[in-house]
């Protein structure tokens, strides 16, 4: 059966620690303290479709330098953009650290 299309979040947490199940990664990166989803973390929403998603974006807020070593996160629902601290984006699904 094929894996069915759908948003997800995505978002830079503070810590560069992707070892499963992912819980060491903290909370999402802010550098100036502020609540979701302002925080300097909170990314684009990212389209799967049948277990594949690519995509590109512009962002001014951050640095490669200031973001290095710490790790983007897939969760397993859309970004709500409301509810603290994460959106209810629900469980985290992927890891990658920012190299």
């Amino acid at each position: 059966m094929p894996k069915a299309t759908n948003f997800y979040a995505m978002h830079i947490h503070e810590n560069g620690d992707c070892t499963i199940p992912f819980d060491k990664v903290g909370e999402h990166y802010t550098r100036d303290k502020e609540q979701h989803p302002q925080h300097t973390g909170d990314l684009v929403p990212l389209m799967g479709n049948q277990g594949y998603a690519w995509t590109v974006f512009y962002d001014k807020r951050v640095t490669i330098p200031e973001i290095k070593g710490r790790s983007v996160i897939i969760h397993a629902m859309p970004d709500d953009f409301m509810t603290q601290p994460s959106g209810n984006a629900g469980g985290k699904i992927g890891c990658g650290i920012i190299r």
